[in-house]
């Protein structure tokens, strides 16, 4: 075999690499279609045979060879081919895996910790009093945190009327002030000082500022409506009248009743003066209309406890001068017996007496009275407020008889003030009594120094909040000359008491047994108590809770800025 492999080797090195036609005999339509090689010798035969196909793509060929031969050179060229495609792999590979990393680097990186600053715009424009800037920092183990920076504010006080009323307001720092014109007046000069030498100018604020107007008073003309045929006006009401006034108005001349003037024709809004309050009622030409109401006669209606009409009388002019309420002992008031007539309500079915009998009446418009009967009656005094209750014994013996609180017989729940920082949802500013109209979020300076807290001293401009007090209890009013003078004397010195930090045991509280008791078993004719309530300002809640220390975490790249 040895010898048949070299004769091939040696025969095969003669044998072009491409197939040569030229050896080829020409084939016919009876010739076989392939015939050997003739110019390999006989010994080749006996060798391994070697087919070669032609395959219909150019230049290609397949070669088929018996797995028990196979050449050295072929071998190399084998393994180049193999080589070759494994480079061609190889290439193809990395050339994938470039183009990945491409594509990768493309994308925005994402950094495993970042800190970003974000300012933020604030939500309403119209609202200068913060600015807003929120710094987010995201970490991998941290939460969102903000941060929250407010612009300081300054306090502008203007002053007026030869500076005895004032005006306040409040701007942020580096913000000028407005040129302020007080209600019922025009013109107005600014200066700096109250002697007006310097003149103010309206600056950027950096500090608290006091600003003195000279301004002129607007003249309102006022158009008095009402029928002449019936009617005169009364040359004593002014036709023109300035904020600064202080008129009162007199009624028209008639032969009829004048009840009063008003600023509609509907009769709704009864004015009595001509002042600074009334200014707001000015038409855009400075204008202000008044409505005389006179009538032929006015009517006066009495009804008993039955809700029937015991008295209609009507009366003129002349007739209703000096009119006193008749006396009820005369008339059939109280429809049940063993009951007094306590006094006259304004409401059906109401108990609270409102007009004593024999009352003088001045009778400029018609009433409608209702009377109350009853065995005692208990005249209750709250913060200025005073309201008479009429009661039967039956009501007063009654299992589980608890005497009102101020509130239940509609009696207002004082307030008291404590001074606050910073102005909040809540809070109220002081300003001062001259101002015509309160807003939502202010207080008068009366209104404080009267209901504040101990040891505050208000001040206008200053932010309060209002509290209610706390209803105490009711104590029984002592109007004897040894101990209490006036009525005005006994209600500051229960005010006095109320003011400061108290305890029921300060207080000799009435019990409603002790009331049942004094009333039913009264020698009196028309048994009656005066009691008077009692408030105390709630003692503070206090909380055990720590105080906890706020930290903004540190920012080291990208120093917000603030927007203005």
């Amino acid at each position: 075999m040895k010898d048949e492999k070299k004769t091939v080797n040696s025969n095969k090195k003669n044998t072009p690499k491409k197939n040569n036609t030229s050896n080829k005999k020409p084939q016919t339509q009876n010739a076989p279609k392939k015939k050997p090689n003739n110019n390999v010798n006989k010994s080749v035969s006996e060798a391994p045979k070697v087919t070669k196909i032609e395959s219909t793509v150019k230049e290609t060929k397949k070669v088929v060879i018996d797995e028990d031969f196979i050449e050295e050179d072929n071998d190399k060229k084998l393994v180049v081919v193999i080589a070759i495609a494994i480079l061609v792999i190889l290439a193809t590979i990395i050339g994938l895996l470039v183009g990945c990393e491409k594509k990768v680097e493309e994308e925005p990186k994402k950094p495993e910790e970042e800190e970003i600053v974000v300012p933020v715009e604030k939500e309403d424009e119209k609202e200068d009093e913060k600015v807003v800037v929120k710094v987010t920092t995201t970490k991998s183990d941290k939460e969102e945190e903000k941060e929250e920076i407010v612009i300081p504010t300054y306090d502008i006080i203007y002053y007026y009327n030869g500076n005895q009323k004032t005006h306040h307001e409040s701007v942020n720092e580096g913000t000028a002030a407005k040129e302020y014109i007080p209600e019922g007046y025009k013109s107005c000069r600014y200066y700096s000082d109250e002697n007006y030498s310097t003149e103010y100018t309206f600056d950027n604020l950096y500090k608290d500022v006091n600003i003195y107007l000279k301004c002129e008073t607007v003249d309102y003309k006022v158009v008095y409506n009402y029928d002449e045929t019936i009617a005169s006006n009364n040359e004593l009401n002014p036709e023109t009248f300035t904020v600064e006034d202080e008129i009162t108005l007199e009624d028209a001349i008639t032969e009829q009743i004048f009840v009063g003037w008003y600023l509609d024709n509907e009769f709704t809004t009864k004015v009595t003066s001509l002042n600074r309050t009334l200014s707001t009622y000015a038409d855009e030409e400075n204008t202000i209309y008044l409505y005389a109401k006179i009538t032929n006669e006015v009517k006066v209606e009495l009804y008993n406890t039955a809700n029937e009409i015991i008295y209609n009388e009507t009366f003129t002019k002349e007739e209703a001068e000096g009119y006193t309420l008749p006396d009820a002992a005369e008339l059939n008031v109280c429809a049940t017996e063993n009951q007094k007539f306590l006094g006259w309500a304004t409401t059906e079915g109401s108990k609270n007496v409102e007009y004593k009998n024999k009352v003088e009446l001045d009778l400029t418009k018609d009433y409608t009275l209702y009377a109350v009967c009853g065995n005692a009656t208990i005249v209750y005094v709250s913060n200025g407020e005073t309201i008479t209750v009429g009661y039967t014994n039956e009501e007063l013996l009654e299992e589980g008889f608890d005497l009102p609180a101020p509130s239940d017989l509609g009696m207002e729940t004082p307030v008291y003030f404590v001074p606050v920082d910073e102005e909040t949802l809540t809070s109220k500013k002081i300003v001062s009594d001259d101002e015509i109209e309160l807003k939502e979020n202010e207080v008068y300076f009366s209104q404080v120094v009267d209901n504040a807290i101990e040891g505050y001293v208000p001040t206008i401009g200053d932010n309060v909040e209002g509290f209610e007090k706390e209803f105490l209890g009711w104590i029984e009013k002592d109007n004897s000359e040894e101990t209490i003078e006036t009525e005005e004397t006994v209600t500051e010195e229960i005010t006095d008491e109320v003011e400061t930090e108290t305890t029921d045991e300060e207080y000799d509280f009435v019990t409603e047994e002790e009331v049942v008791d004094e009333l039913t078993n009264s020698t009196e004719e028309e048994p009656e108590m005066e009691l008077e309530a009692v408030w105390g300002i709630p003692e503070e809640e206090t909380t055990d809770e720590p105080n906890v220390e706020v930290t903004t975490p540190e920012v080291e790249t990208n120093t917000p800025e603030v927007l203005a």
